[in-house]
């Protein structure tokens, strides 16, 4: 099964996800299956790819 890039497409995917905050700490987080992503995440699927590929 091809990862659709939506919100639709996402919605039984386990997503792994990384924000950054303002002094520089990394979170890390899931949507476990059920969860939803921030459109910001959404809307970056060449940047999250990247950062996955790297880590």
């Amino acid at each position: 099964m091809e990862l659709e890039f939506t919100k639709e497409g996402l919605e039984y995917w386990d997503i792994v996800w990384f924000g950054i905050d303002q002094t520089g700490s990394i979170g890390y987080f899931t949507t476990g299956i059920y969860g939803g992503l921030p459109e910001s995440i959404i809307e970056s699927q060449e940047n999250w790819e990247c950062i996955g590929d790297f880590l």
